[in-house]
């Protein structure tokens, strides 16, 4: 009762459990500790034929217990590698025990976060910091190099169907080897099973943000192809899904302004980059007259510095330090008009057009608090020609109509009492405000109307001046009468993005993956 499992095996009838605190084998009912003189935890248990074959590696509850302190984590599992992450295995159900760790040359294999086996036959595949394969059952190794994801090689599951070919699963899906671990690649179609972070559709196409990266469809979502991502003179772009992955943060954004799509990047230093589609639509490219986004705003909110600077004067609270200042610097908000770019960075709202050297600041900032503390919820931004309008986290709605040089707080003229927005879009000259209290349409931004308080939109989409909401109680059009006309009844979780494509209405959800509707049909059914 008080043992962590972490994996368990069968070698016929005998049935082993790895534990933060050593092997154990089912004896009869009665659990008996095995490799008692082993210190650390089991990471993996494999079977081939009568052999058991066991990784170990440092306790794995606390490194859970202090992950809020890097520095102290990475001292232990360094210091603790050499002598808890090893390799063993056993031909006579653990009554005896022969050690074979991989050896790197003369060193150790590194594995701060224990040992990872796949086994087929006298085939064992070892994986860590570095990768090891030997074909002689843990007699002789071969340094494969650096392993994908090793700091989480222990928590996702993996097989071995024959001596050449491994599955595995990974950050970005499914990965298979049929050359023993030499190489591996994505054995996954489409988007199944993969989280998405945004949708958008131009051109008869479909792009959507993933947790891999950039993905297009040509044929509605059957399937998908990884789009390119041309860094400029750092080309890190990839023809594999993870590469792309590891260098579009999810914290980027995609928008379609003008039949172009644009993206922002968000580095892991804080500077940004926009990006567009290439001409023959199948590169993301960095747009070089763009000046790289590099702004020093140290928080918005001097109360909240002043005490986080306090607080980070004791180790215990770094990681919540840390939280503090990140939530005050992720990307928010990002849309275009013509040749204009705005973006909410740092909680400030920026703008940039050609003939600036840099960003400028529009004087916009939002130092307030979601009422549901949820980070996801920055500005909501809408603009159309030199008009933006931009709903604070406080529920305040603010408008310009000289592109962001001067603000007006509206909040006042509004009908409708509401804690915070949704979303904001333009359709034509009118404006369509979703608030969790209902949505709220003008022309003018002084004169406003209530669309039916009664249906909540979380998302809109817009074709032409037609537009489209989607919300808990399902999808809806506005007709002619300005009310919402009901298309589909519900929708399948929490919708993060709605967009129009070939007369279709796709909605991208946060866990169940991505549905569609037909426009035509009478009776409308949602598909996955």
């Amino acid at each position: 009762m008080d043992r962590s499992i972490s994996a368990i095996a069968a070698v016929e009838g005998t049935i082993f459990a790895g534990t933060d605190k050593g092997l154990y084998r089912l004896d009869s009912g009665i659990w008996k500790r095995l490799l008692a003189d082993v210190p650390g935890s089991i990471y993996s248990l494999a079977v081939s034929e009568d052999n058991l074959y066991v990784g170990t590696g440092p306790d794995f509850v606390t490194l859970r217990q202090i992950g809020s302190e890097p520095t102290k984590a990475e001292r232990i599992t360094y210091d603790a590698n050499s002598s808890v992450s090893k390799v063993f295995y056993s031909a006579d159900l653990g009554v005896s025990w022969t050690e074979i760790t991989p050896i790197d040359g003369t060193r150790p294999i590194i594995a701060p976060f224990g040992i990872s086996l796949l086994v087929a036959g006298e085939t064992i595949l070892a994986q860590a910091v570095t990768r090891f394969r030997s074909r002689d059952g843990g007699k002789t190794w071969v340094n494969l190099g650096f392993a994908m994801n090793s700091s989480i090689l222990g928590t996702f599951p993996s097989v071995a169907t024959d001596e050449r070919t491994f599955y595995k699963v990974g950050t970005f899906g499914v990965y298979r080897t049929t050359d023993g671990g030499e190489s591996w690649h994505l054995f996954m179609d489409g988007i199944v099973g993969t989280g998405i972070l945004d949708l958008v559709a131009i051109n008869n196409k479909l792009y959507a943000h993933t947790k891999e990266g950039i993905v297009q469809s040509t044929n509605g979502g059957e399937s998908w192809e990884v789009v390119q991502i041309d860094f400029g003179e750092q080309n890190l772009g990839s023809d594999t899904i993870g590469a792309s992955y590891g260098n579009f943060h999810l914290d980027s954004k995609l928008v379609v302004a003008g039949n172009v799509l644009y993206g922002i990047w968000a580095s892991e230093k804080g500077n940004l980059r926009i990006f567009g589609l290439s001409v023959d639509e199948n590169v993301i490219v960095s747009m070089q007259e763009v000046p790289t986004f590099e702004v020093e705003i140290r928080s918005t909110n001097d109360a909240a510095a002043k005490q986080d600077d306090l607080s980070a004067e004791h180790e215990t609270d770094r990681h919540l330090y840390t939280l503090r200042r990140r939530k005050h610097e992720r990307v928010g908000a990002f849309v275009v008009s013509g040749e204009t770019f705005y973006t909410e960075y740092k909680r400030k709202l920026f703008r940039w057009s050609p003939g600036d050297l840099k960003w400028k600041d529009t004087g916009l900032m939002d130092t307030g608090e979601h009422p549901d503390h949820d980070l996801k919820f920055g500005f909501r931004l809408a603009v159309s020609a030199d008009t933006v309008y931009v709903g604070k986290r406080s529920g305040n709605l603010f408008q310009s109509i000289d592109g962001g040089n001067s603000w007006k707080d509206i909040t006042s003229t509004l009908p409708l009492r509401f804690t915070h927005f949704k979303e904001i879009v333009f359709a034509g000259s009118t404006v369509y405000v979703a608030t969790d209290a209902g949505v709220l349409a003008s022309s003018t931004g002084a004169h406003w109307r209530v669309i039916n308080d009664e249906i909540v939109i979380d998302r809109f989409a817009v074709d032409g001046i037609t537009v489209y909401g989607v919300g808990e109680t399902g999808v809806y059009r506005l007709d002619v009468d300005g009310d919402w006309k009901q298309l589909s009844p519900g929708v399948p979780g929490k919708v993060l993005s709605l967009v129009i494509d070939r007369n279709k209405l796709y909605v991208a959800t946060e866990r169940r993956g991505m549905f569609h509707i037909s426009l035509d049909a009478e009776n409308y059914v949602m598909n996955d």
